[in-house]
């Protein structure tokens, strides 16, 4: 559809940008991003490679979109900061959803990307970092804040804790994922990962 004068209305050109970043996903993750190149993107998404350099500069820029494109799913599953649940029912909540989002296939996607390019593109490390620092490292710190000294112990760093406490929970699914083998969700087995992590962090925890 065409606006006034013949021009693609702002609508229309949100989709096409949203199937560039798609088919640009794609082949990231397929083929890595040293052989994704922009006249690749722009055939398979059937834009001219005019329309492509006119929304981003190089593939470092369209880099930087599909991250930020991945990490916008997610943003729906941001921890809360605080609730009124025991600290044993309140942090396994914490650590299911935190469970659930690492085994979605949009962070799945975000852990192959960062993992196989990360090194090579310091920038792509900053960027998911930020959204990992967002969407659970800052709700943890300020979820510990608001229990140390009651349900935690009185010299709990509540920085400390946030890091340590994502580390546990997520070092074996993070390593699977970068390796490709990330089964299909076991709700159980999820569960009892994350009640064994949750008890043994509260064992050191509590006062």
């Amino acid at each position: 559809m065409r606006g006034v004068g013949g021009r693609p209305r702002s609508a229309d050109i949100e989709m096409r940008n949203d199937r560039i970043l798609a088919v640009a996903e794609a082949m990231i993750i397929e083929h890595g991003y040293a052989a994704t190149t922009m006249e690749g993107i722009a055939r398979v998404a059937r834009v001219s490679k005019k329309t492509l350099y006119a929304r981003w500069a190089d593939k470092t820029g369209i880099l930087g979109a599909v991250v930020e494109r991945l990490s916008q799913r997610l943003l729906g599953t941001r921890l809360p900061k605080a609730d009124t649940l025991p600290v044993a029912d309140g942090l396994m909540r914490r650590a299911m959803t935190i469970l659930h989002v690492a085994c979605h296939p949009t962070a799945v996607r975000l852990i192959i990307i960062t993992f196989r390019e990360g090194n090579n593109l310091p920038e792509l490390h900053r960027l998911v970092m930020a959204s990992v620092q967002h969407l659970y490292v800052q709700p943890l710190i300020d979820y510990f804040s608001s229990r140390v000294g009651q349900d935690l112990r009185g010299d709990l760093d509540p920085v400390w804790a946030a890091d340590t406490f994502l580390k546990m929970l997520t070092v074996d699914t993070i390593i699977a994922a970068a390796n490709g083998q990330i089964p299909p969700v076991d709700e159980e087995k999820l569960a009892e990962h994350a009640r064994k992590v949750c008890d043994l962090f509260l064992s050191g925890a509590r006062p």
